[in-house]
């Protein structure tokens, strides 16, 4: 199994939070689900959306990027 590093960005009114979840999948598909399915996302495929939101609390969170975390 691998693991990936997903970034999203936090924003309340001006403030902006750049976070990153580590997620164990077998490819970055399944990596996405995974984190779709954390934030309750029916479709893995709105993070490719340019304008896509979801609410996390008080906050709206965008999809920055997926990266596979290669082993030392």
């Amino acid at each position: 199994m691998k693991k990936y590093e997903i970034q999203y960005i936090d924003r309340l009114y001006e403030e902006k939070i750049y976070q990153k979840e580590i997620v164990k999948a077998n490819n970055e598909k399944e990596a996405l689900i995974k984190f779709a399915k954390l934030f309750d996302i029916k479709d893995y495929n709105s993070f490719y959306q340019p304008l896509f939101m979801w609410e996390n609390g008080s906050w709206f969170s965008t999809f920055k990027c997926i990266n596979e975390i290669k082993a030392n």
